[in-house]
């Protein structure tokens, strides 16, 4: 089998992709800065697709105060 391309990241996995602690990416999904997960059955994930377009600028989030 060939390398797998992971399409929806679990917490821990969307926070390293993005080189942050855990709890700053929870801040981030709080405040609306990053989307909120999905459901997938009864796990959650993150779109991989969706994370990379708020983080090169392809899609647009509110800007929010917060502080990390």
């Amino acid at each position: 089998m060939g390398k797998v391309t992971v399409i929806a990241a679990t917490r821990l996995t969307a926070a390293k992709m993005l080189d942050l602690k855990p709890s700053d990416f929870d801040t981030l999904v709080e405040v609306g800065a990053l989307p909120r997960p999905v459901a997938l059955g009864k796990h959650e994930r993150w779109p991989v697709a969706e994370l990379e377009a708020i983080v090169t600028g392809r899609k647009f989030r509110p800007q929010s105060d917060f502080e990390l």
